[in-house]
């Protein structure tokens, strides 16, 4: 491929060609590079300024959670007795469906 470009590898002038053709070559790579990061630095300073909402939403989130937690926890304790009265009730009612079916 460079004997093609470039027959004559020791001559100044082939030399000078090869030189400038391989800068160009590198300032292609470095401007594609500046372009990556000018993209990643746009988003990560998008992503910071988003930053704050999220974490606002994650606590909430997590209140939300916590409430629930101790919700579920507190059921048993305040509704025993409830669950008892409705377990008595259908067992006289069973009984007096049995009973009048019976009799």
């Amino acid at each position: 491929m460079i004997d093609g470009l470039f027959p004559n590898m020791y001559s100044r002038y082939t030399n000078d060609l090869y030189l400038k053709h391989r800068t160009e070559q590198l300032d292609s790579k470095v401007a594609e590079l500046k372009e990556i990061v000018v993209k990643i630095s746009d988003e990560m300073t998008c992503q910071n300024t988003d930053l704050p909402e999220y974490q606002k939403m994650f606590d909430h989130a997590i209140s939300q959670i916590g409430q629930a937690r101790r919700h579920i926890t507190q059921l048993p304790q305040r509704y025993t007795w409830k669950i008892y009265l409705y377990l008595i009730f259908f067992s006289l009612f069973s009984f007096f469906i049995i009973f009048f079916l019976v009799k």
